[in-house]
């Protein structure tokens, strides 16, 4: 999608999706993220909020949040019709890392994300 493209070579990107912002799911996922602002800013990450009629976008690495827009691509592009959550990882290349249908610990995520080649060359100081 055009809307990720801009981010490629620049952010991580976690994409959360839900059929309902109601999810439980999606609720926890993105309370959890919140409250680990500072890992998400220092891996680059940028969170899309993704639902059928529309989306946002958190930027931890600029400490934004962006209004609810509409519509949204994203969730026809992303989700199955049997999917009522998801959460999508894409790296600084721009391709998919990790895909889920269930909470994704952040812990988890970070894990993930500092086993990557890029990353480990950020902690080295390369980049």
């Amino acid at each position: 999608s055009q809307t990720l493209q801009k981010h490629k070579w620049n952010n991580r990107i976690v994409i959360v999706l839900s059929d309902d912002i109601s999810n439980l799911l999606f609720q926890k996922q993105l309370m959890a993220l919140t409250n680990e602002a500072t890992a998400c800013m220092d891996r680059k990450l940028i969170v899309y909020q993704v639902l059928p009629n529309n989306w946002r976008m958190e930027d931890f690495t600029s400490k934004t949040t962006k209004e609810w827009e509409s519509p949204s691509t994203l969730f026809e592009q992303l989700m199955e019709k049997s999917d009522h959550f998801k959460v999508i990882l894409i790296g600084l290349d721009g391709t998919f890392k990790e895909e889920r249908t269930d909470y994704f610990e952040p812990q988890e995520l970070f894990n993930i994300i500092d086993g990557m080649s890029m990353r480990k060359a950020e902690l080295r100081g390369e980049k």
